[in-house]
């Protein structure tokens, strides 16, 4: 019978179609010598760097890195379960705060996170041209040996009799090994260690890399233990002490929901075992609105009646859709009974009680102002200064960019400060002690060019800069540039996230700031805050005039979106 590789507390653990947490991206630094044959020696230098050791409360597994910023894939079985663990690099350097990015239970893969930077990473190889005599190396930790290297051929491609492939292979492997690499006579990555025959003398099996390339599109990200949570060891129940106080049958899913909802800071309702209800009040539009939260498999529904059965002028129907576009991450639509209703749905994984106090806020926000678009359809009123809130929390906006431009926050997190930047306005959130600044410019700038400004300003004023990392992210249909890095301020060590946006109206940039101890803790609400950012109507409409401009003069497919 065949066994998985367990951590090396686990010999035991039956050989199944399993799970896995698989993270992969390809690796960004090019291998010079990719491609070509390599002694043992030369590949163990190279390549044994990428692999890592995953200690968990149950054992020892292994990992490969396959992207310099961190990500690591391993099998699903080496954290399956476990709510907390440690990775140690090759330099022994450890990280202990592990995020899970996608899992493949069926070819026990797993992919998941750590918060690195220039890390040695994998280069990747075709599965598909592996044949039996190749010589490959494994690198692993077999019963927490770390580094371990062990040679062989492969000796057979094996239906796994489950959907999927294996590599056998006669190079020796042990419980620990689990989650390691496997590396061609290029040094490049073809499969990952995950399960022996105990019946036979090195009957050794790895699951094909290029199933893990199937996964490189997978962005959302949970903690260990929402993965605890949510692949519980197949046959096994979730306990209870893991999701909070859980009513009798209910789902790991419901569970996690009802957890987020207690942690909300909001008022609620618990309707049945996977919806709940939370009350608003004093909207500019309606005196009440009720947003309903339910679970649906493993995604979220946030949903408020907006009318029932309205009729879709031309005029209503122009002011729904400028509300579509304003609102952040609100949607509208008509139900089976032609009910009008604000609405947005999220994957469960990213659902905490922060998010659920976000969206139901700006899910009842949407209801009243698409109430006030039914109210006046011609005229569409727009409160400036909204104050739609429950148990004390608020929502504001703020003009930027001479008002072609908004960012809603949550005013009860946020104080506004005096600065004596030109063109700048800034925001104190007294709970978690960080900053975020806003930066207005009338210039328009190539946001690509900002990050290295923003850096060399720092450079300027005296300060040790270190980049972090930077690249470019989507926020409600613009393109932003951000950058990260960590500066020595008058003896203080400090760590900056910039997100730059820069159009026809000018350039904005959105900076948080704390000091470095506590910045990962800050980093969520600053994203949070630059999440709130949203291009008004009129900007839009201007837009769309010169991009008709443009067709008529005959450029008509050349038109980008800006």
């Amino acid at each position: 019978m065949a066994v998985r590789l367990a951590p090396s507390s686990q010999i035991s653990l039956h050989f199944r179609g399993a799970v896995v947490a698989l993270l992969l991206l390809t690796s960004v630094l090019a291998d010079p010598f990719a491609g070509q044959e390599l002694t043992p020696a030369q590949i163990v230098e190279q390549q044994a760097p990428s692999v890592v050791t995953i200690t968990t409360e149950d054992g020892f597994g292994s990992g490969v890195i396959v992207d310099p910023t961190g990500r690591i894939v391993t099998n699903f079985h080496v954290i399956q379960g476990g709510r907390s663990a440690e990775v140690k690099l090759s330099n022994g350097d450890v990280y202990d705060e592990i995020l899970v990015s996608a899992i493949d239970r069926r070819r026990d893969l797993a992919l998941i996170r750590i918060r690195g930077f220039g890390l040695p990473a994998a280069s990747f190889g075709d599965s598909e041209l592996v044949r039996p005599g190749d010589s490959v190396i494994l690198v692993g930790a077999p019963e927490g040996l770390e580094q371990t290297v062990s040679n062989g051929i492969v000796s057979a491609l094996r239906d796994s009799g489950d959907g999927y492939r294996f590599i056998q292979t006669t190079a020796p492997a042990s419980p620990g090994s689990s989650g390691g690499g496997m590396f061609n006579e290029a040094g490049e990555l073809i499969g990952i260690v995950t399960s022996q025959f105990t019946a036979g003398q090195n009957l050794n099996f790895a699951v094909p890399i290029n199933y893990a390339r199937g996964l490189m599109a997978v962005e959302s990200e949970m903690t260990l233990a929402d993965a605890a949570v949510r692949y519980p060891p197949e046959g096994s129940v979730a306990p209870s002490a893991a999701i909070g106080s859980d009513p009798v049958g209910a789902t790991p899913n419901e569970a996690q929901l009802r957890t987020a909802v207690e942690t909300s800071g909001l008022s609620y309702q618990n309707l049945d075992d996977d919806t709940w209800s939370i009350e608003f009040s004093n909207g500019t539009y309606l005196d009440n609105v009720t947003v309903f939260v339910s679970v649906f498999a493993d995604m979220v529904l946030f949903q408020a009646a907006v009318a029932a059965q309205p009729t879709l002028t031309h005029d209503l129907a122009v002011n729904l859709l400028s509300l579509n576009w304003e609102q952040n991450l609100v949607k509208f639509g008509l139900d089976t009974d032609g009910d009008l209703r604000a609405l947005q749905e999220l994957p469960l994984a990213i659902v905490d009680g922060e998010t659920v106090n976000r969206i139901a806020n700006a899910v009842a926000v949407a209801a009243d102002e698409a109430a006030g678009a039914l109210a006046a359809p011609s005229d569409l009123r727009r409160s400036t200064d909204l104050t739609f809130r429950s148990t004390g929390r608020e929502t504001d906006v703020i003009e930027v960019l001479g008002g072609a431009a908004m960012i809603r926050y949550d005013a009860s997190n946020w104080e506004e400060q005096a600065t004596e930047i030109a063109g700048g306005r800034q925001f104190f959130n007294e709970s978690e002690a960080f900053f975020v600044t806003l930066i207005e410019e009338t210039s328009q700038f190539p946001i690509e060019s900002m990050p290295d400004i923003a850096l060399a300003n720092a450079r300027e004023s005296g300060a040790e800069v270190m980049e972090v990392g930077r690249g470019k992210r989507d926020i409600n249909g613009r393109e932003f540039s951000f950058i990260e890095y960590n500066a020595r301020v008058s003896g203080f060590d400090v760590t900056y996230l910039g997100l730059f946006y820069s159009d026809a109206s000018g350039t904005l940039q959105i900076v948080g700031w704390s000091t470095t101890n506590i910045f990962e803790s800050t980093r969520g609400k600053v994203e949070q805050f630059a999440s709130g950012f949203f291009v008004t109507p009129a900007a839009r409409a201007t837009h769309s005039t010169d991009v008709a401009s443009h067709s008529e003069a005959g450029r008509t497919g050349e038109v980008t979106a800006q």
